[in-house]
């Protein structure tokens, strides 16, 4: 599976709502089942995203 691909300058809040299966999320930072990035909080535009799953592998990863 292909990772999402997550802007590096823009806001990032990304929260998981997954029943069984693993959640990778390189350059995020985890508070439960919330993945921001760093530009979180400190940039003019923030996108926010809801992830249903049931089964299988999320790949989040912040990209140039």
């Amino acid at each position: 599976m292909s990772p999402c691909g997550l802007p590096k300058d823009v806001g990032v809040r990304v929260e998981v709502a997954a029943g069984v299966g693993r959640i990778e999320a390189s350059g995020l930072k985890q508070n439960r089942n919330v993945y921001t990035n760093a530009a979180y909080g400190a940039s003019e535009v923030t996108l926010h995203i809801t992830i249903l799953a049931g089964i299988g592998q999320i790949n989040l990863e912040v990209v140039e």
